[in-house]
């Protein structure tokens, strides 16, 4: 397996983490809270998971077979996770502010956003350590 492969399914692990916290957690410790953020941070998540897709989607698609994805979309794929990862910490800040961050930081669901992030962070950074892209050689024919 190359290790681009690995990398590409963290990226999309990631995406799933993220997901998740908007889809299946709690943002809070009481049972009664439903499920998914409050609504006052519902489009910072909504945009949290479209960044993580749009850095999975940057590491996936942009390269052909046997050949990494060029350096332009790896940056790609860091900014959109810098992004994500930009946005738990505006949340959290944000709660901290307005105080009930111990309510929303004991829940599941930003826990689950920053995991998320952090796997993302990790995958689009480690797809920095690969070669260089290039495109492979062609055989020559003979006459």
């Amino acid at each position: 397996m190359r290790p681009i492969t690995l990398f590409r399914a963290a990226a999309w692990l990631g995406v799933v983490v993220v997901s998740s916290s908007l889809l299946l957690a709690r943002w809070g410790v009481d049972p009664n809270l439903p499920i998914g953020p409050p609504a006052l941070w519902e489009r910072l998540v909504v945009g949290a998971c479209l960044l993580a897709l749009v850095s999975a989607m940057a590491l996936s698609v942009s390269g052909r077979k046997r050949v990494p994805p060029s350096w332009a979309a790896r940056a790609v794929a860091v900014a959109a996770a810098a992004g994500v990862t930009g946005l738990g910490v505006y949340m959290r800040q944000d709660a901290l502010g307005k105080g009930f961050a111990g309510d929303m930081l004991s829940g599941q669901g930003w826990l689950w956003l920053m995991c998320g992030a952090g796997i993302l962070t990790g995958a689009a950074l480690g797809s920095f350590g690969l070669k260089a892209p290039r495109a492979p050689n062609k055989p020559r024919r003979r006459r």
